[in-house]
């Protein structure tokens, strides 16, 4: 899953339409969005837990707590955390804390900046942190 930071242009269309999507019709968001948490592009993947995020819930907290499991993307692993942690809170349901080493957490913010900044033509490198 070694996909580069900076999406095509086609993938930032995509994560905004996946975004969209959520505002359009949120009670079925999360259902149309759970087949694009196995996209080939981390980016996408990332797009899709933000759009998850705003529709919260416990069905999306099941999905993306899966996520957690088999998501080797930094970035995406890290945000897919922070979401879940916001909708246990919100649902006052006791989950799990994932660990990610502090070097990684750096990496990953600066992974998933770049990535959020969808027309950004700034190429971003991981050897800040190095």
């Amino acid at each position: 899953m070694g996909d580069s930071i900076v999406p095509h242009e086609h993938e930032a269309i995509r994560g905004q339409a996946l975004v969209a999507l959520t505002r359009v019709a949120p009670r079925i968001a999360p259902v149309l969005l759970q087949t694009h948490l196995d996209d080939a592009s981390a980016f996408i993947r990332l797009a899709t837990v933000n759009a998850l995020a705003e529709t919260g819930g416990e069905f999306t907290l099941r999905l993306l707590t899966e996520l957690l499991k088999r998501e080797q993307d930094i970035g995406v692993r890290q945000r897919a955390s922070l979401v879940v942690q916001s909708i246990g809170k919100r649902l006052r349901v006791r989950v799990p804390e994932t660990k990610v080493p502090k070097r990684l957490k750096n990496l990953a913010r600066l992974k998933a900046s770049c990535r959020l900044s969808l027309w950004s033509k700034v190429q971003c490198s991981g050897d800040a942190f190095v």
